[in-house]
């Protein structure tokens, strides 16, 4: 009888450590082994002085470092009041930085730090100092490429304060219509931005726009796959009724849109995949963006939506590409 109770009770034992919720080793399974050890001094911080300063007028971070296994790490660019955080399950690190944020405002002059989190480790802590406020000129092909920011900046920059015939094209229609670059009530990057403007005599569907090439763009991104490439820029509204915001890029020779009525006031920042863009009529319509490499011109039209109109007015400013996820994530 005693050895029939010990065999009842070793089934049972097995029974419940085999019923035993897998959620309650996740806490340990998470850790690294109890070899593990990672100093700060180990965090390869490309772009930063010996002084530990870095400019972000000039350029940004590398930040890449190797670790001995796979860990759970959480990386984050801190400021008073900006903040960039990354996060994997890898054995490496490898990011690059610019002064980006996940949420505006962006990152300025003054004291910064970096903090590493390893799971089940103590946070890592590195401090320097921003000396320059980020312009967003010299990015890497695995960040993005900033097109133009109506600052002389970017791939395609203008040539001035005020548009010329040397800044693209630009046509709009109407008796008191204008596309022109001004200062006041700029975007949050500030600045100059571009503005189109047209009154005509009688409602219209088609206002105007204004464009500007884009050459010799092939390898400017880490990728041609429009699936992982993000389209970000500032437009502004005027509280006018009917007006559209109609924004494409063309590749090889054919104009890839996103449209949508521009409802709000003030600025917005839009982030589209460009495999969200597609062609809006003829044989092709409906046909998505699918050739990063073959960008060759930028567009910003000036339209009516939902109805016609015989005002619109719209803005737009720093327009820019980025590899992975918006320029903005928040």
């Amino acid at each position: 009888m005693k050895n029939l109770v010990k065999i009842l009770l070793i089934v049972l034992m097995s029974a419940s450590m085999a019923c035993k919720s897998p959620l309650e080793n996740n806490g340990p399974d998470l850790c690294p082994s109890a070899d593990f050890n990672y100093e700060i001094s180990s965090l390869n911080l490309a772009g930063m002085s010996a002084s530990n300063e870095v400019n972000l007028s000039e350029g940004g971070l590398h930040i890449n470092t190797q670790f001995t296994e796979v860990v759970e790490w959480t990386l984050r660019i801190v400021s008073d009041n900006a903040t960039k955080v990354y996060t994997g399950e890898s054995d490496s690190i490898d990011v690059w930085w610019f002064g980006n944020v996940d949420a505006f405002p962006l990152f300025s002059k003054g004291k910064a730090r970096i903090e590493l989190e390893i799971a089940c480790k103590e946070s890592l802590e590195k401090q320097f100092s921003i000396t320059g406020d980020p312009n967003f000129k010299n990015l890497h092909p695995a960040y993005g490429v900033l097109l133009r920011d109506f600052d002389k900046n970017g791939f395609a920059p203008v040539a001035g304060s005020q548009f010329s015939n040397a800044d693209g094209w630009a046509g709009v229609n109407g008796d008191s219509s204008y596309f022109n670059y001004y200062t006041e009530n700029p975007s949050p990057l500030g600045g100059l931005y571009g503005e189109l403007y047209a009154k005509a005599p009688n409602p219209i569907w088609y206002h105007g726009a204004s464009s500007f090439p884009i050459s010799d763009f092939s390898g400017s991104l880490a990728t041609n796959n429009a699936d992982s490439v993000y389209l970000n820029f500032f437009c502004k509204g005027y509280g006018l009724v009917n007006t559209g915001l109609e924004f494409a890029l063309q590749s090889s020779g054919k104009t890839y849109f996103h449209t949508e009525p521009l409802l709000w006031e003030g600025w917005k920042f839009v982030s589209l995949k460009l495999s969200d863009l597609k062609i809006l009529r003829g044989e092709n319509a409906g046909r998505k963006f699918n050739d990063v490499d073959g960008i060759n011109g930028c567009v910003m039209q000036l339209g009516s939506a939902p109805a016609e109109s015989e005002e619109a007015k719209s803005a737009y400013d720093f327009i820019i590409l980025t590899v992975g996820q918006p320029f903005v994530t928040n």
